[in-house]
């Protein structure tokens, strides 16, 4: 007589955890599809909401395979409204507690990303994108960070003056 009680309770509770998650996701879906994400840049105060629901979801369902992608959207939505900080906590808490997602090496390449144009930390730029080359040395984007780190010490005019100079010499 206990065990069936038991059964149903787990299921009861099993059924309201479900309702929640997807109470959030809707709630999430509802609040992404009110933006115009192709026309207009997220203000600060719309993306530090996104940026809430999006950790409150990873937080609430660590072990959820969403989990890991809206941490980096969390990221991303942070990275856009200048909060580099808040961003590279965000991929590093990707790199640290998913390392089997299979979006890792955007993470890695990212963090390089956020340093050198929000946080403009020319230095943890350089580690970034390095360790991006020594976790994946055969990625797509494997070619073009190694000349984003040759070019990082450069400045605008210098590498305006390089691609010039390129340019002549063709």
């Amino acid at each position: 007589m206990i065990l069936p009680l038991l059964a149903m309770a787990v299921l009861i509770m099993c059924a309201n955890c479900t309702s929640q998650r997807d109470k959030a996701l809707g709630e999430i879906l509802s609040y992404e599809g009110s933006i115009d994400f192709a026309t207009s840049k997220v203000d600060i105060p719309t993306g530090e909401t996104l940026v809430k629901m999006y950790v409150g979801f990873a937080n609430d369902y660590p072990t959820d395979t969403l989990a890991p992608m809206y941490l980096m959207k969390a990221a991303d939505v942070a990275m856009n409204i200048k909060r580099g900080d808040i961003a590279i906590k965000y991929l590093d808490r990707v790199v640290k507690d998913y390392p089997d997602y299979d979006k890792l090496a955007d993470c890695y390449f990212m963090r390089g990303y956020v340093y050198e144009t929000v946080l403009a930390d020319i230095n943890k730029a350089k580690e970034a994108y390095e360790l991006f080359l020594i976790q994946y040395p055969n990625h797509p984007l494997a070619a073009d960070t190694r000349i984003i780190i040759q070019n990082l010490s450069l400045s605008d005019e210098e590498i305006i003056r390089m691609i010039m100079e390129k340019n002549m010499a063709q």
